[in-house]
């Protein structure tokens, strides 16, 4: 499925927004375990200033996964203060066509134009965006339309694909002249109460029911605790008078498994794993994803072996 379903008021509606649209950047399919990574996937994109300055370049990192582990090509299109932050509403106000894009070590950058925040009314201001729109294919990009998005994603064969089979997500990043916003990190990750570093990979017996979508199918043997610690969140009084303290959660994905929530709260992170194992893989590939609701993103990523 596409990602044209993004998104803190109180934080449980925010946890349900960032379940159902992601906050920024598609995360799920509308009614599937948004969790588990079976497609191409746009999982996060990150910008190193989430809040930016008029004429500044911006550095995007793009965290992409496909269960196919496909060559992905990528079109990149921009959008300055649109009418609305989806995906939608930055097709439908496009600054140029989408054009080709390279991605060197997952990372692209973006000028921001130097007059955003020309003519607007002080009332307009919080609001001030440019929208990256970036296209994954796992083929060739063309010229075209698919499902209202400018391009024709065509497979390995030159078929061309339905909008479910590539994806599509917007970054917002923020214009502001004075306010900085610091992405979230993450500072720690747990396996079982103990430290999990990287480069540890720990082996797992696969739950019985490879598939199920509840955790309460697999034995409670078979569930890992997994936990992730994220930097502080900011707190303050931005450049237009309004008080702020962020809210962040902490997103969970895996090439196979299944988890017990797809989404926490970032300060009740705590989450169970069971593996599942898949016909050809001995290998699952966790990601977890930090957000706070002003735009910033961290995330990290482990692997466990499965038996």
């Amino acid at each position: 499925s596409t990602s044209t379903r993004f998104a803190n008021a109180h934080r449980l509606w925010w946890i349900a927004a960032s379940v159902a649209g992601c906050a920024l950047l598609g995360c799920g399919t509308d009614l599937d375990d948004g969790s588990r990574v079976e497609k191409l996937r746009l999982l996060a994109l990150r910008a190193d200033e989430p809040f930016a300055r008029p004429g500044e370049t911006v550095e995007l990192q793009l965290l992409a996964a496909d269960a196919r582990d496909r060559p992905l090509s990528y079109a990149l299109g921009t959008c300055t203060n649109p009418h609305g932050s989806t995906v939608d509403g930055c097709l439908d106000r496009l600054d140029a066509p989408f054009a080709p894009l390279t991605i060197e070590d997952s990372r692209f950058s973006i000028e921001v134009p130097p007059t955003v925040l020309d003519g607007l009314a002080a009332s307009a201001r919080p609001s001030a965006l440019v929208g990256a729109v970036v296209v994954a294919c796992p083929g060739e990009i063309g010229d075209g339309e698919t499902s209202g998005v400018p391009v024709v994603c065509r497979d390995a064969r030159g078929e061309r694909l339905p909008i479910d089979a590539f994806e599509v997500g917007v970054k917002r990043i923020f214009v502001r002249s004075e306010d900085r916003n610091a992405n979230p990190e993450v500072t720690r990750v747990t396996w079982d109460g103990e430290d999990w570093p990287e480069d540890q990979v720990p082996e797992v017996r696969a739950c019985a029911n490879a598939g199920t979508d509840d955790i309460d199918d697999c034995d409670a043997e078979l569930r890992h605790r997994i936990g992730v610690e994220s930097s502080a969140a900011q707190s303050g009084v931005d450049e237009n008078g309004t008080t702020f303290s962020e809210q962040q959660v902490v997103q969970f994905y895996a090439s196979q498994g299944v988890f017990e929530r797809p989404v926490r709260i970032a300060a009740e992170s705590a989450n169970h794993w069971a593996a599942q194992r898949k016909s050809g893989q001995d290998t699952a590939r966790l990601w977890f994803v930090v957000r706070d609701d002003r735009g910033g993103v961290g995330w990290a990523a482990r692997q466990v072996r499965v038996r």
